[in-house]
């Protein structure tokens, strides 16, 4: 299993996720995680990252939607 960053690529506004960190095997799951009821958002609007150096020091994730 490997740690993704999942970020969307559409348009979101207020009271909705932006990103996500998630646990997965691939990608394609790391998105499947982050769609939920009516499939909003697609697949095609996440991306998908890889956490690397995971043994260092940093902040993973931040986001701020003030609402």
């Amino acid at each position: 299993m490997k740690i993704y960053i999942v970020e969307r690529k559409d348009e979101w506004g207020y009271d909705e996720y932006d990103s996500w960190v998630v646990i997965a095997s691939s990608p394609k799951e790391a998105k499947s995680l982050c769609i939920w009821g009516d499939g909003n958002p697609k697949p095609s609007d996440l991306t998908a990252r890889e956490v690397k150096a995971i043994g260092k020091p940093r902040q993973v994730l931040g986001s701020f939607n003030a609402g």
